[in-house]
């Protein structure tokens, strides 16, 4: 297993009452079941919120080969949090332009939802540092990204 910032799990998410449309609150760790591996690839489902009945719809899965990116660039597999970099990365790195655009703070929610290692955000590093800094080259991600 990967190291893990915070050795407490995420809480599980409340199920919504009946007869409200669904609500994530994207909280730190909230999102992370949405991520899972095999072997070093990581696997992303993904939803989105339907205007016209305000309920969620699945988006196809991403998969991003993180062990291949890590052999290429030689970076070192278990000094990053994946589930924040590859989830920064479908935030912030625009596929057709192949630029990195300008997110802000915005940027970090769902990555930091994704994040499997904390469990509040009092004690979550909502910042660019530690486990979630870039490795360089990830402009090359792209290479080792598939879609559905």
């Amino acid at each position: 297993a990967k190291g893990n910032a915070n050795p407490n799990p995420s809480p599980t998410p409340k199920a919504p009452t009946p007869g409200t449309p669904t609500q994530r609150t994207l909280l730190p760790g909230s999102l992370a079941s949405c991520c899972s591996w095999k072997g070093q690839v990581l696997t992303i489902t993904r939803e989105f919120r339907d205007p016209a009945t305000q309920q969620m719809k699945p988006l196809p899965a991403v998969h991003f080969d993180v062990g291949a990116f890590c052999k290429k660039v030689g970076a070192d597999f278990n000094a990053f949090c994946w589930e924040f970099i590859c989830s920064y990365f479908l935030v912030a790195y625009d596929r057709n332009q192949k630029k990195w655009r300008d997110v802000g703070t915005r940027g970090v929610r769902i990555p930091c939802a994704r994040c499997p290692h904390s469990h509040s955000t009092s004690d979550h590093p909502e910042a660019l540092a530690a486990k979630h800094a870039l490795p360089s080259k990830l402009d090359t991600m792209m290479t080792y990204f598939r879609q559905g």
